[in-house]
């Protein structure tokens, strides 16, 4: 039997495959599962690190993560912690399914319209980075620098040499 995500674009077969083996614990949030996730050991016996808001990026179809090794950590932590093998994927699928959404993760961006054939101008490349773990709002701070701006005297930009 093939799975319903057989017929969908690759990336969005692998998020919606990944969606389904998520429901099986929907009590439990992404952050907890990304937690169960980095300390489920591999086959190798490996363990590998899973970010939360990268989870939730995969399952609405947003990434697809390079390392196919986190998806792995994820599925046997749901397994794990469902008690079941509700997937109805073996390793060897899941491995396909996810290079199939790597692979198809630089799909060209669709021509809206483009004048000659011209390449669409609001193309991102790349993840946002992240916020820094130790950022900090300091209101003191930036008031000094917001009156520093407002002074004459004062200039933005880098010193010229």
């Amino acid at each position: 039997m093939r799975p319903p995500e057989s017929d969908l674009p690759p990336r969005a077969a692998f998020a919606a495959a990944l969606r389904r083996v998520r429901r099986q614990l929907p009590d439990v949030s992404d952050e907890m599962l990304a937690r169960r996730a980095s300390r489920t050991p591999l086959p190798s016996g490996r363990l590998v690190s899973v970010n939360a808001r990268r989870l939730g990026e995969w399952l609405n179809g947003r990434s697809v993560p390079r390392d196919f090794h986190a998806v792995l950590a994820v599925v046997r932590a749901v397994q794990s912690a469902a008690g079941s093998d509700g997937s109805g994927f073996s390793v060897a699928d899941w491995e396909r399914t996810w290079r199939a959404a790597y692979e198809d993760r630089a799909v060209a961006v669709p021509d809206h319209g483009t004048a000659g054939g011209d390449p669409p101008r609001d193309v991102v490349v790349g993840r946002p980075p992240s916020d820094a773990a130790s950022l900090r709002e300091r209101p003191a701070l930036a008031h000094l620098i917001d009156a520093a701006l407002r002074d004459d005297g004062v200039r933005e930009g880098s010193p010229t040499s």
